[in-house]
């Protein structure tokens, strides 16, 4: 009976712990898809802004890559739900395996992302 105790007590909290990671990694996932979305955006600007200055027909050519682009970063989308999950398969299935609590870098990547939005942000500023 204790040996079925304890093993449930682990059980318990091998899958709190898997959970932690799930929730992070589709937090990190709806970060970086809405930097996608205002970089996206930022882009669609800048060049309505260049076709503004009288290149009509370019324009037209523009909106044709930008519905391409557009197609391309939803297949990219999704491929990375896809990705993901199938890292977080992986990862459940290494946690099982080891018992140690391991802490992620991923703090680390999603300051420096920050920092990269926010640079990129001001050379946007700038250049307009």
């Amino acid at each position: 009976m204790a040996i079925a105790e304890t093993e449930c007590k682990s059980l318990k909290e091998e899958t709190t712990k898997v959970t932690g990671v799930v929730v992070q990694y589709t937090q990190e996932f709806k970060y970086y898809t809405n930097i996608i979305k205002t970089i996206n955006k930022e882009i669609e600007e800048a060049e309505k802004s260049k076709v503004k200055s009288g290149e009509e027909d370019k324009k037209e050519e523009d909106e044709d890559d930008e519905k391409k682009d557009d197609k391309k970063d939803e297949k990219k989308d999704d491929e990375k739900k896809e990705g993901d999950e199938e890292k977080e398969e992986k990862k459940e299935d290494k946690k099982a395996k080891k018992e140690k609590p391991t802490k992620s870098s991923t703090s680390n990547e999603v300051k420096q992302i920050e920092k990269q939005a926010e640079q990129h942000d001001s050379v946007a500023k700038k250049l307009q």
